[in-house]
């Protein structure tokens, strides 16, 4: 089995967040994130901030979206590269 690497990931996945939700990034709060702990990841920290049921095929354990970690992959890592892919996207809103 061939794995992408979670950088690459995670790239997809803030793509499709930012196809299905443009404002996600503004909405989040990396200084509480947490890839690791369900009530403080990316999807725990946006579903209230979203209609009821918005996040319902949003699954925070998809690996594919970098969501989550295969076993021998860091969830420090993870985390961090969310918060740069947050960053991003709030420095391309602040440039505009």
């Amino acid at each position: 089995m061939v794995v992408t690497p979670l950088s690459e990931r995670v790239a997809y996945g803030a793509s499709e967040m930012d196809w299905r939700y443009p404002d996600w990034a503004a909405l989040a709060d990396p200084d509480r994130l947490d890839m690791e702990m369900t009530e403080s990841d990316l999807v725990a920290q946006l579903r209230p901030q979203y209609p009821f049921g918005a996040f319902d095929g949003m699954d925070p354990e998809d690996v594919s979206l970098g969501f989550c970690t295969y076993l021998d992959e860091d969830f420090d890592e993870l985390t961090e590269l969310w918060v740069a892919e947050i960053q991003k996207r709030r420095d391309r809103a602040v440039a505009s």
